[in-house]
């Protein structure tokens, strides 16, 4: 597989999936972006920046962006840019929220912050880093879709909206971009010990864990071995790449 060259932005990657896929993108050899929403995580973005410096020998850059707000994401890239003076080689779209409770329990403002985190999120991303990637020499988009977009999952009818539209704007984009060489592909994790899977309920996770093929949770490091696969597979375009243990087939 041919490396990639030039700088990575990870959404939302001061911890959990975002985390490991900004320090894998440092092992694989790129200067890295790490990114955060709220003053309370800035001090976990720093530490994973200095991870990356000191393991890696990688430049790492911290950036706070609300992904939902496109001036933001405008900024965050521009600012890149001109601090690593180089071109925009990776964008893995990772942020992202969701509520538990059922539709009709939500309020629309509820909903609406999923879908302008989740799915607005990631286009504005994508849209604010195609002019850093059209010069042919070839760049990696990843969005961080769910298994709840392909199966669909009760209490979090807004989540798997979100994730499930990615694949049609995935599939367009290929459409548009293949000339220049930028790949688009989707990875779609299933039960992966996080932050965010630590909140469920330990019955259904049991029970969703019964249910799989491979009867354990994973951790984040098999995300980030998606992303670094996707990241550098030149013949692999505007796919989802499923790690869910069998769970969903």
């Amino acid at each position: 597989m041919k490396k990639l060259e030039g700088f990575a932005i990870v959404t939302g990657s001061s911890r959990g999936l975002g985390r490991e896929m900004v320090l894998r993108c440092a092992a694989d050899g790129h200067d890295v972006v790490v990114n955060y929403t709220s003053d309370k995580s800035k001090a976990a973005a720093e530490a994973v920046a200095a991870e990356a410096r000191e393991k890696y020998g990688r430049r790492a850059l911290v950036i706070k962006a609300d992904v939902s707000n496109y001036d933001e994401c405008k900024a965050m890239v521009e600012e890149a840019s001109k601090y690593f003076n180089d071109r925009l080689a990776i964008l893995v779209a990772n942020a992202g929220i969701k509520n538990l409770l059922d539709f009709d329990e939500l309020t629309h403002e509820d909903y609406e912050r999923v879908i302008k985190v989740n799915l607005m999120g990631v286009m504005h991303m994508v849209h604010c880093a195609i002019p850093y990637m059209k010069d042919g020499k070839g760049a990696s988009i990843i969005m961080l879709s769910s298994i709840a977009g392909q199966m669909g999952a009760a209490k979090r009818v807004d989540y798997s909206t979100t994730k499930s539209a990615m694949y049609g704007f995935m599939k367009a984009l290929c459409r548009e971009l293949g000339d220049y060489l930028i790949r688009i592909n989707c990875i779609a994790p299933g039960m992966i010990m996080t932050d965010m899977l630590r909140n469920n309920d330990p019955e259904i996770l049991k029970a969703n864990t019964a249910a799989q093929c491979l009867h354990f949770i994973a951790e984040p490091v098999e995300i980030a071995d998606a992303m670094s696969y996707l990241n550098h597979a030149q013949y692999v375009d505007g796919q989802v790449l499923a790690v869910n243990g069998g769970w969903y087939m």
